[in-house]
């Protein structure tokens, strides 16, 4: 694991008092991340472009991972960047030109009318 990633563990661990299955997600999440990168670009993890880390959300989703799922996983992206800038490990955060991708929305379900009256035993 990269070094900025447990950095960024620890922070979230002993700093931050996130929960065990928070710091568990983001852990999945960014070795995720780095085994894609290290894949694909051979490029350390302060190295990157915004287009590098697009590749990766695009891979996610021709996966089928669900948009909000997704969307998880940029936002652990955005926080660990942030947390670079923060510690002055970068100059420039990538994650700010990438947007998440839009979650779909479920249609209403409606009862019957029979069914409501059957509920309130309405003849």
């Amino acid at each position: 694991m990269d070094k900025n990633v447990s950095d960024f563990i620890n922070y979230l661990k002993y700093e931050k008092h996130y929960s065990a299955h928070t710091i568990s997600s983001y852990t999945i999440d960014l070795v995720s991340f780095e085994k894609y990168i290290q894949e694909h670009f051979e490029t350390p993890l302060i190295a990157l472009n915004h287009h590098q880390i697009r590749s990766w959300i695009v891979e996610l989703m021709n996966e089928k991972l669900d948009a909000k799922s997704v969307a998880r996983k940029l936002s652990t992206l955005k926080s660990f960047y942030k947390f670079l800038m923060k510690e002055e490990l970068i100059s420039s955060n990538p994650t700010t030109k990438i947007q998440a991708p839009k979650a779909s929305k479920k249609l209403p379900s409606f009862v019957e009318e029979k069914k409501i009256n059957n509920l309130f035993d309405i003849e």
